[in-house]
């Protein structure tokens, strides 16, 4: 699931571009001031020879205290302001515009990733796998129910309402979800449905199979060793600080005691960070509790607001309903 050299560079190639869209889109605006308004134009260039003479008076004596210079910049932008109220200009139309005004379009924040750079890696990586395709068909408007028995309706109504609960209070209640069911009833679209509302929210979510996870965990061969571990949170942060975690399909992975490491490795640090999980699986929680690590199990069943679906394969009635 990691992004290769070239890709990643393109991604920072796009964040340099935007910066120099963003600068000649502030002259193009600047210019268009200027014609218009001339006082104003007069103003910034009395602001910026305020600067020079501020400067250059360190070389001579006397000339400009630093009281006087604040004074006067003081002024000039008073008088600036009022021009600009008085012609009806914003003040951000002279100002720089970012895309993401956290970080300024740099893509880091104090040397470390900025959230819209994280989602910018999953979304390359949705690219690549297709999804974006996937939850345009599969989201909360095309659900429907008419595929389900009468007995098992009401239990498939209430996992829905809990899904969408679960998106619209992202923001203020930390909450995981655990869908558990057979298979083809309706798992991965619910799962779907919800990284298709919390993406249009602007929310980072990473969607993996348990395989690619576990793949993952096999391939930097996890040991408990704390080292290890504080190595791969930081070679793959995006499995750690995406705001939504999906793991689909629990149980079909290839395991071992490595991975099982690493499943509670990257389990127990989501909880910790209060970053939420959705883990859909064909196993009963009493398999949950068999199959994996007693701690990670715990950990899971603890922690997780569990949604069980129950019925008949979905996928294959649609199959032989033509669709």
């Amino acid at each position: 699931m990691n992004l290769s050299a070239a890709h990643y560079d393109a991604i920072l190639r796009e964040y340099d571009d935007q910066r120099l869209k963003n600068m000649h889109a502030l002259h193009t605006r600047t210019q268009e001031v200027y014609e218009r308004f001339p006082e104003i134009k007069q103003i910034d260039g009395q602001i910026s020879d305020l600067a020079e003479n501020y400067a250059s008076s360190f070389t001579k004596e006397g000339v400009m205290t630093f009281e006087d210079y604040r004074r006067k910049l003081a002024d000039l932008r008073m008088e600036k302001e009022a021009l600009m109220k008085c012609y009806h200009i914003l003040p951000e139309t002279l100002q720089m515009q970012y895309r993401c005004p956290d970080c300024q379009d740099t893509g880091y924040i104090e040397n470390e990733k900025c959230h819209c750079f994280r989602q910018r890696i999953i979304d390359e990586m949705y690219q690549q796998s297709n999804l974006r395709e996937i939850l345009k068909a599969e989201n909360f408007s095309t659900l429907t129910y008419k595929y389900y028995d009468e007995e098992n309706l009401e239990q498939m109504k209430v996992a829905v309402k809990t899904c969408k609960d679960f998106t619209e209070n992202f923001d203020k209640t930390f909450e995981n979800i655990l869908l558990c069911g057979t298979v083809g009833i309706g798992k991965t679209f619910l799962s779907n449905c919800i990284a298709k509302e919390l993406l249009d929210q602007g929310h980072s979510v990473l969607y993996l199979s348990a395989f690619q996870l576990f793949d993952l965990m096999a391939k930097n061969s996890f040991s408990g060793n704390a080292q290890k571990e504080d190595s791969v949170t930081k070679q793959y942060p995006h499995i750690f600080e995406s705001d939504l975690l999906i793991i689909d399909d629990l149980g079909t992975e290839l395991a071992n005691s490595f991975t099982m490491a690493g499943f509670f490795l990257v389990i127990n640090e989501r909880l910790l960070r209060k970053k939420s999980t959705l883990i859909s699986t064909n196993l009963s929680p009493e398999k949950i509790l068999n199959t994996y690590t007693e701690r990670t199990a715990s950990r899971i069943i603890s922690n997780y607001k569990m949604l069980k679906l129950s019925g008949s394969d979905i996928r294959l009635k649609k199959k032989l309903g033509g669709f």
